[in-house]
C-alpha cells in the first residue's frame, strides 16, 4: 500500500512541476507578446515623424509669413511654433529620450535642434517686425531636411527590438512543447496506475455486494411490519387533513374575494332582490367620497335620504339611477350601461347586470379624464400642437365650406399664403426652443389680424395660410396682407432678446383664380414665390402667367445635370463622437451644391430632384470616391460615413463602386460606413439584403439611418445585423420635454444593445439632450453641440483634439 501511494504521489508531484513550468513559460510568452504589441503600437516612431512634420510645417508657415502671404498671420505662426516646441520636448523624456541618447549623432542633432528652438523662442515676440520672420526661417530651414533620418532611425530601432522579442518567443515555444511532451508521458503513467487500482476496487466491490444483498433481505422484512403501522396512521392523518383543508379553503376564498373586491380599479356594489345594498368595495366608497362607517350593509336609498349632513347625496343619486335601470330591465335578463354625471362635474360610466336571485350588481368607472383626453385628441387632430392654429386638414375643410357658401350665396373669399423671412437663421443659431416661441407669437399675431369667421392655419415649419371669408374686392385682401406684414415686422421678444423677422404674402382670389382648394393653394404659393423674388416684406396677387415657376424647376434640372462636371458640388463633413470617451471617431459626408447664380441650394431641394432626373447615381458615386480619398489622409482610425440612396442601392453596380473607391483611395474597408434609410430597404428587400451582405463581407460597416421613422424597422434589424443604428433627429429634439420620445429612444438603445449594435443620436444641440442620451446608454452623438458640417479644409484645422463639449463648455 505504501509503495502504491508513493508512485501515485510521485506522478502527481511530477505533473504539478510540469504544469508549474508550463504556466511559467506561458507567462513569459504572454509578457514577451505584450512587449511586442507595445512596441508595435508604441508611438516612438510616430513622435519622431511628427517632429519632422512639425519642423516642415513651421518652416512653411514662417516662410509664408515672411513673404507677406495674407492667408498666414502671426497667430498661426505662433501656434505652429508652440506645437513644434511640444514635439521637441517629447524627444527629451521617457523612452524617447533613451532612444535619442543611444546614438551620439541623434543626441547631437536633438541638442542642436533644441538650441535652435531656444533662439527662435527669443525672436518669436518680434516675428511681425521686418526681417525677423526671415531670420527665423533661416535658423529652422536646415533642420527641415535633417529630421527625416531621425524618424527613419526610430522605425529601425523599434523593428530591432521587435525581432529580438520574437526570437525569445520562438525559444519559449520550443521549451513549452518539451514541457507538454513531459506532461503527456506522466499523464499516461498515471492512467495505467489508476486502471490497476480500479481492478482491485472491482474485486472488493463484488464481495461487498454479496453482504449487501443479505442485509437488504432482512431490512425488507422489517419494512413490511413498519408499513402496516404507517398505513393505519396515514388513514387517520388523511381524515384530519381533509377537515383542515376545507377550513383553510373557505377562509382563503373569503380573503381572496375581499382582496379582489377592494383592489378593483372599478367601484362595485351589489343590491339584493329588495333593493338593499348587500356589499360594496373600497373603490366605490372612494368614488362617492364616503368611509366604511358611512355606508353599512343592508341600507336602501330611502334610509340614505334621511342623512342631515348631505354628504350621502351623490350615493343616493347613483342608487336612484341604478334602480331606474333595474325597473327598465326587470322583465329581461339583460345588462345595462349608462353615463352618470356627478354634482362635482365628474362623469361615471355605470354598468348594471341582473343576478340570478333577483339582485343586481353595478360597477362604476370614473371616465372624466378619459373623456377629456378623447376631446383633446379630437381637437389635436384638427389643430397644430405648437401654435394651436387649425392644421392643413381643417383649413382644407374650411376652403370646401367657403366654396359651398359661394355656390349657395355667392360669397367670395380670398386665400393668403405666407412664410417667415430669416426664421431658419433664428432656428439654427438660437435653437428650436427660440424658433418655437417665435412661431407661437406669429400664430397669436395672425389671429389678431383677422376677423371673426376668417381662418388662420399653420401648415408646418414657418408656413401659414389665411382664409379671408366674405370679401367684396381685392382691396380687402390687400389691406389684410399689409396688416400681416406690418404685424410680423414688429420685434419678437424671445429669451430676453428682440428678434427681427419679416414676411411676404402671396394672394389668390376665389372663384376668379380657381374653385379647387388644391389649385387655390398652389396659386397662393406661386404668388408668394413671386413676392419673395421681388423683395422681402411685400405682397403679390396671383396671375396666370406665374405658372412659369415650373420653368424655374426645369432650369434647375438643367443646371443640376451639369453641376458635377462644373465642379459646383462640394462635400461638407460633420463629426460623430463617442459618448464613452468624448472623442470624435468619425465624420459624415454631406453633399452641398453651390449654384453659380443662386448660391447654395438646399439638399432637401436638389437631392429629390436628382433622384427624379436620374443623376443621383453618378453624384453618389462621386461622393463615395471623394469621401474615401479625403478620409484616407485623416490621422488615426477615423471613420467616414457616406449616405446611399435607394436608387444607388438598387443599382447592381453599387458593390463594384465600393470596391473601386476603396482600392483607388487606399482606405481600409473597416473605416467606411454606408448609411441607408429605411425607405431604401422597402422595395426588393431580399435582393437588397444580398447586396448588403456582399458589401459587409468586404469589411465595410452598414448603418441604418433615421431609425424609427419608417414602417418596418424591427423587421430590418431581424433580417440584417447592422453595425450601427442612427436615431432620427425628430426624437432627439423632444427628448428633454417629451417622455414618450425619451422612452422610444431608450427602447431603441436597449434593443440595439441586445443585438450588439451601436447607436448614434442625430441632431444633438444642447447639453441637456446629451445628458439624457448618456443616462440611457446611447453610444454616439452627432449634431451642432459638437460642430456644424464644414468643408474639408476647416475640418482638418479643427480635427486635432475635437471632443464632445463638457456641460460647462456647452
Amino acid at each position: 500500500m505504501g509503495r502504491k501511494h508513493f508512485i501515485q504521489t510521485s506522478l502527481a508531484a511530477l505533473i504539478s512541476v510540469f504544469l508549474a513550468l508550463a504556466g511559467y513559460v506561458v507567462v513569459l510568452m504572454y509578457q514577451h507578446q505584450k512587449e511586442i504589441d507595445q512596441l508595435s503600437n508604441y508611438n516612438l516612431a510616430w513622435i519622431a515623424s511628427q517632429t519632422a512634420v512639425e519642423v516642415t510645417r513651421f518652416n512653411q508657415r514662417v516662410t509664408a509669413f515672411a513673404a507677406g502671404r495674407p492667408d498666414v498671420d502671426e497667430d498661426e505662426v505662433q501656434l505652429r511654433f508652440d506645437i513644434l516646441v511640444s514635439r521637441v520636448d517629447t524627444l527629451k523624456v521617457g523612452s524617447v529620450r533613451e532612444f535619442v541618447e543611444a546614438a551620439p549623432e541623434r543626441k547631437s542633432f536633438v541638442e542642436t535642434l533644441d538650441a535652435a528652438i531656444q533662439k527662435i523662442d527669443q525672436l518669436m515676440p518680434r516675428v511681425a517686425e521686418p526681417g525677423v520672420a526671415a531670420q527665423i526661417s533661416k535658423i529652422i530651414e536646415p533642420f527641415d531636411r535633417q529630421t527625416a533620418p531621425l524618424a527613419s532611425s526610430a522605425y529601425a530601432y523599434v523593428s530591432e527590438q521587435v525581432l529580438s522579442y520574437q526570437k525569445s518567443m520562438r525559444e519559449l515555444q520550443y521549451l513549452f512543447v518539451q514541457i507538454v511532451a513531459g506532461l503527456i508521458a506522466c499523464g499516461a503513467g498515471l492512467i495505467v496506475f489508476l486502471l490497476y487500482q480500479n481492478a482491485i476496487a472491482r474485486r472488493t466491490s463484488a464481495a461487498l455486494e454479496v453482504s449487501t444483498r443479505e442485509l437488504r433481505s432482512s431490512k425488507l422484512e422489517l419494512e413490511d411490519a413498519k408499513n402496516e403501522v404507517d398505513l393505519r396512521n396515514a388513514e387517520l392523518n388523511i381524515q384530519n387533513r381533509t377537515l383542515l383543508t376545507r377550513d383553510i379553503q373557505l377562509r382563503t376564498q373569503n380573503e381572496r374575494f375581499d382582496a379582489a373586491l377592494n383592489n378593483m380599479s372599478h367601484g362595485l356594489f351589489m343590491l339584493d332582490g329588495s333593493g338593499r345594498m348587500a356589499v360594496c368595495n373600497a373603490r366605490y366608497l372612494e368614488i362617492v367620497g364616503l368611509g366604511t362607517e358611512d355606508l353599512p350593509a343592508g341600507v336602501d336609498a330611502d334610509e340614505l335620504r334621511d342623512d342631515p349632513s348631505g354628504k350621502l347625496s351623490e350615493c343616493v343619486r347613483i342608487f336612484d339611477a341604478v334602480n331606474r335601470t333595474r325597473s327598465e330591465g326587470a322583465l329581461a335578463d339583460v345588462s345595462r350601461r349608462f353615463m352618470h354625471g356627478c354634482e362635482d362635474g365628474r362623469t361615471l360610466s355605470v354598468a348594471c347586470q341582473r343576478l340570478g336571485q333577483g339582485g343586481w350588481i353595478a360597477t362604476l368607472e370614473d371616465v372624466t379624464e378619459r373623456r377629456r383626453a378623447e376631446a383633446r385628441v379630437e381637437y389635436m387632430a384638427h389643430h397644430d400642437a405648437l401654435t394651436d392654429l387649425p392644421n392643413r386638414a381643417t383649413f382644407m375643410d374650411a376652403m370646401h365650406a367657403a366654396i359651398g357658401a359661394h355656390d349657395a350665396k355667392g360669397v367670395r373669399f380670398a386665400l393668403l399664403s405666407l412664410d417667415l423671412d430669416r426664421f431658419k437663421i433664428i432656428n439654427d443659431t438660437l435653437g428650436h426652443d427660440a424658433g418655437d416661441k417665435v412661431l407661437q407669437i406669429v400664430g397669436q399675431r395672425l389671429r389678431d389680424c383677422v376677423r371673426d369667421g376668417d381662418v388662420v392655419a399653420r401648415f408646418g415649419g414657418d408656413e401659414f395660410a389665411i382664409l379671408q371669408d366674405n370679401i367684396s374686392s381685392r382691396s380687402d385682401m390687400l389691406a389684410l396682407a399689409r396688416r400681416v406684414i406690418e404685424t410680423i415686422s414688429a420685434p419678437f421678444p424671445v429669451n430676453g432678446r428682440e428678434l427681427r423677422l419679416g414676411t411676404s404674402v402671396g394672394m389668390t382670389f376665389a372663384p376668379e383664380d380657381g374653385r379647387d382648394p388644391e389649385q387655390l393653394l398652389k396659386n397662393a404659393d406661386i404668388a408668394l414665390y413671386r413676392a419673395k423674388s421681388m423683395e422681402r416684406g411685400t405682397c403679390c396677387f396671383y396671375e396666370a402667367e406665374m405658372d412659369r415657376v415650373d420653368e424655374l424647376r426645369l432650369a434647375t434640372e438643367v443646371d443640376l445635370r451639369q453641376a458635377l462636371n462644373r465642379g459646383e458640388l462640394e462635400i461638407y463633413y460633420q463629426p460623430i463622437a463617442s459618448i464613452g470617451s468624448g472623442d470624435v471617431n468619425g465624420y459624415e459626408a454631406l453633399l452641398r451644391w453651390k449654384h453659380p447664380v443662386r448660391g447654395f441650394i438646399s439638399p432637401a431641394v436638389f437631392i429629390p430632384l436628382a433622384e427624379d432626373i436620374g443623376v443621383i447615381t453618378s453624384m453618389g458615386e462621386w461622393v463615395l470616391r471623394q469621401a474615401c480619398v479625403d478620409a484616407a489622409s485623416w490621422p488615426g482610425s477615423l471613420n467616414v460615413s457616406v449616405n446611399v440612396s435607394s436608387i444607388q442601392l438598387r443599382n447592381s453596380n453599387i458593390l463594384a463602386t465600393v470596391v473601386r473607391a476603396l482600392a483607388d483611395s487606399g482606405l481600409q474597408p473597416s473605416r467606411l460606413i454606408l448609411e441607408l434609410t429605411e425607405s431604401s430597404l422597402i422595395e426588393d428587400t431580399e435582393a437588397t439584403m444580398a447586396i448588403l451582405k456582399h458589401i459587409r463581407e468586404l469589411g465595410v460597416k452598414i448603418a441604418l439611418d433615421d431609425f424609427g421613422t419608417g414602417y418596418s424597422s424591427l423587421s430590418y434589424l431581424r433580417k440584417f445585423a447592422f453595425d450601427k443604428v442612427k436615431i432620427d433627429k425628430s426624437f432627439v429634439d423632444e427628448v428633454t420635454v417629451d417622455g414618450d420620445c425619451l422612452a422610444i429612444i431608450e427602447s431603441i438603445v436597449r434593443l440595439c444593445s441586445i443585438l450588439k449594435t451601436g447607436t448614434t443620436a442625430e441632431g444633438v444641440e444642447t447639453s441637456e439632450q446629451l445628458e439624457k442620451l448618456v443616462s440611457i446608454g446611447c453610444t454616439e452623438v452627432q449634431g451642432y453641440l459638437i460642430d456644424r458640417p464644414k468643408p474639408l479644409a476647416q475640418i482638418l484645422e479643427r480635427m486635432p483634439g475635437l471632443k464632445i463639449p463638457t456641460a460647462e463648455a456647452a
